[in-house]
C-alpha cells in the first residue's frame, strides 16, 4: 500500500469520528512533508518505508530547518495517529501495518515559554480602549469569564441565560462537551444585552457584529483576546492598548 494512500485513509477516518478540520490541514501537511521527506531518500511511496529510522531522520531533518521541539512533537504525533490507524486497519485481508515505528522514536521535549500576564492596570487601561459595540463584547466576555476565544467565538444566543445577579453561558468544549461559566460585572451587563438583540434566535452567534451585519469567528476574537502577551507592543501604541500580538488562552 502507498504511503500517502495510508494518510489519506486515516484521513478520511478522523474525519467521521469528528476531527476538526483545522487539525485536519495540519495532518495532511505533515503526511504530504513525510512523503516528500521519503521520497528524497530515495525510497519509495510505500508503507514498507514507514519505519522508526526514516521517522527520526525526518525528525532530524525539521530540527535542522529550525523548527521548534512543540511543532516537531505534534507533526510526529500526525505520524502516530496514522500509525495506530495502520496496525488497526486492514487492507487485502490483512493489517496494513505489523507495528507503529512512532512506538520506538522518542519525541523532542517541549520547551513551555514563559507564561506573560496582563497586570490589572493594563487590563483596565485595555478595556478603557474605544471600540465597536461588537468588540467591546468580545473584550468585556473575555475578561469577565477567562473563557477561550475559540469558546466564545462558538457560543450562541441560545447559549446565555439569566440566573439572578448572574449571566450563565454553557460553552462547548473539545471532545463535543460542556462548562458552565459565569458571567458578572461588565461581563454579565454584555452578555444579557446580546440575547436580546438578537431577537430571540437562540442559533445566532452572541459574537454578531451588527454594524457590519458580520459574525466574529475565532480569528477575529482571538487578537481581541486579553491574553498572554508576546512582550512588545503594536507599533504606535502604548502599554494596555489593543496590541494584535495579543492571543491564546486568559489566565491559562
Amino acid at each position: 500500500m502507498r504511503l500517502s494512500a495510508l494518510g489519506q485513509a486515516y484521513l478520511r477516518f478522523a474525519a467521521a469520528r469528528g476531527q476538526s478540520p483545522r487539525t485536519a490541514e495540519a495532518y495532511s501537511g505533515t503526511y504530504q512533508q513525510f512523503v516528500a521527506y521519503v521520497l528524497a531518500q530515495h525510497f519509495d511511496d510505500d508503507v514498507r518505508a514507514f519505519t522508526p529510522d526514516i521517522v527520526e531522520g525526518f525528525a532530524t531533518m525539521l530540527q535542522e530547518r529550525g523548527l521548534k521541539a512543540s511543532t516537531i512533537a505534534t507533526m510526529l504525533a500526525a505520524l502516530q495517529s496514522m500509525g495506530t490507524y495502520g496496525v488497526k486497519t486492514k487492507a487485502s485481508g490483512r493489517y496494513i501495518l505489523d507495528a507503529n515505528p512512532l512506538d520506538r522514536v522518542y519525541r523532542p521535549k517541549r520547551i513551555r515559554p514563559a507564561e506573560k500576564y496582563l497586570g490589572k492596570d493594563e487590563l483596565l487601561t485595555l478595556l478603557a480602549v474605544p471600540c465597536e459595540p461588537a468588540e467591546r463584547l468580545v473584550l468585556e466576555l473575555l475578561v469577565d469569564t477567562a473563557i477561550r476565544a475559540t469558546e466564545l467565538a462558538t457560543t450562541t444566543a441560545g447559549q446565555v441565560r439569566a440566573d439572578g445577579e448572574r449571566v450563565v453561558l454553557t460553552v462547548r468544549v473539545k471532545g463535543g462537551r460542556h462548562r458552565v461559566d459565569h458571567a458578572r460585572g461588565r461581563g454579565r451587563r454584555a452578555a444579557a444585552r446580546e440575547p436580546a438583540a438578537q431577537g430571540g434566535q437562540a442559533r445566532g452567534p452572541v459574537t454578531r457584529d451588527r454594524s457590519r451585519g458580520a459574525v466574529l469567528t475565532v480569528d477575529a476574537v482571538r487578537p481581541r483576546s486579553p491574553a498572554r502577551p508576546q512582550g512588545r507592543h503594536h507599533k504606535g501604541q502604548g502599554p494596555g492598548a489593543c496590541p494584535p500580538t495579543l492571543g491564546g488562552d486568559f489566565g491559562q
